[in-house]
């Protein structure tokens, strides 16, 4: 149930990087990485490279779109301005 909350949050952007890094931690070791192994780090790295396209398509995506609008939303309370 953790990680299902954990993934919920990260899909949704609220995930804070220590709830990232467990994440990742567990997913890793779940496919049989050690922890500090070469696997581990190369499972880790390619998460993160993972995470960084995510963010650099979603950015192109809301650039591709200048006049719709764009809606901030405070992570904190979820109010939206």
């Amino acid at each position: 149930m953790k990680k299902a909350v954990l993934l919920a949050l990260l899909l949704a952007g609220c995930a804070s990087r220590q709830e990232i890094a467990a994440v990742d931690d567990d997913t890793c070791q779940s496919y049989g990485a050690a922890y500090g192994s070469p696997a581990y780090i190369q499972c880790r790295m390619q998460r993160d490279q993972l995470r960084q396209q995510d963010r650099t398509a979603r950015a192109a995506a809301v650039l591709s779109q200048p006049d719709a609008p764009i809606v901030f939303v405070n992570p904190g309370t979820g109010r939206r301005f």
